[in-house]
């Protein structure tokens, strides 16, 4: 564009030459931006429209309802009872002690029971006899060995010194007994009642 002189601002009204000015300004400081490579720093020109403001119509909201509240009563869990210990099982019941042969080896007075006999000594032979074999058989290690004289027993023969190991309360309680008897060299042992 031409630069504006005098002589064409003749016969134009001010305010108009006024307006032209403005717009060849704005102009410029556009073509000088657009060609700076630091038009970042040089402000824009002032044809800038004014801001809008806008306003958004009021949100409506609802009032607030309050929602009651009941409050539960808190319990506290009870816990389970614990399981009732379980009973020791009671023992088992202690047999009696079974009888030994007295300190002179004879048989328990006033018991009926078993035993396994040793030996059988003619009473003609003497008590010695029956006491001699008694010892041979606690020396090799049989226990509870006795001596008792047959005539004074219902369940035996009369006449004989009775070598005896063992007093039972049963006929099976002796025969376990026996193998042990018999072990120790007494083979021709046997179990016997004895009863008075």
């Amino acid at each position: 564009m031409p630069p504006l002189s005098g002589a064409h601002l003749a016969g134009v009204p001010f305010p108009r030459v006024f307006g032209l000015l403005a717009v060849a300004a704005a102009a410029t400081g556009i073509a000088i931006g657009i060609s700076s490579p630091q038009s970042a720093a040089i402000p824009a020109a002032a044809t800038t429209t004014p801001p809008v403001a806008t306003i958004a119509p009021a949100a409506t909201t609802a009032p607030a309802t309050t929602t009651p509240t009941t409050t539960q009563p808190t319990t506290t869990p009870t816990p389970a009872p614990a399981p009732a210990p379980t009973p020791a099982p009671a023992p088992a019941p202690t047999p009696a002690p079974t009888p030994r042969p007295t300190a002179q080896g004879a048989w328990p007075a006033g018991r009926d029971g078993y035993t396994d006999v040793l030996a059988s000594i003619a009473v003609s032979a003497g008590r010695t006899a029956a006491a001699a074999r008694a010892r041979a058989a606690r020396r090799a290690g049989v226990p509870q060995v006795g001596v008792l004289l047959s005539s004074s027993f219902t369940s035996l023969r009369s006449g004989y010194w009775v070598v005896f190991s063992g007093v039972y309360d049963s006929a099976t309680a002796a025969e376990n007994a026996l193998a042990r008897v018999r072990l120790r060299g007494f083979t021709d042992a046997y179990p016997r009642r004895i009863a008075r």
